[in-house]
């Protein structure tokens, strides 16, 4: 089962999350060997996507000061205010899989849906 989290993105603003994967037991998702793809679409059915999340495994340093690894289950979005400027004020889904090689394995680890509000400022 995927972990769900909702996201809110501002029309123009530079935006980024870091979201945890997370097996049904609590503990965190290894992401060793496996690649990440997601997308934002208007809804499930909708076969073309309004902007690819490009999710990676962070292996930087968490606010503890420790350094994630791929085992950690951390998992990157970051849009840019161009990407982000590009997106139409609505209500949307997403969601991320990691994948082996040959994708003879996937799995759906982070889903929810996504608002998009208008920039003010422009």
């Amino acid at each position: 089962m995927p972990v769900n989290y909702n996201l809110d993105i501002t029309q123009g603003s530079s935006f980024s999350a870091q979201l945890f994967a997370k097996n049904a037991n609590g503990t965190a998702v290894d992401l060793n060997g496996y690649s990440l793809s997601g997308v934002m679409k208007y809804n499930y059915g909708t076969g073309t996507s309004l902007v690819d999340l490009s999710p990676t495994v962070n292996l930087g340093t968490n606010s503890l000061g420790q350094t994630n690894t791929a085992a950690s289950g951390v998992v990157d979005i970051s849009l840019t205010h161009t990407q982000t400027a590009a997106l139409p004020v609505t209500m949307a889904v997403y969601d991320v899989e990691m994948y082996n090689g040959d994708y003879s394995e996937v799995r759906k680890l982070l889903d929810g849906r996504v608002t998009i509000y208008p920039e003010v400022t422009r």
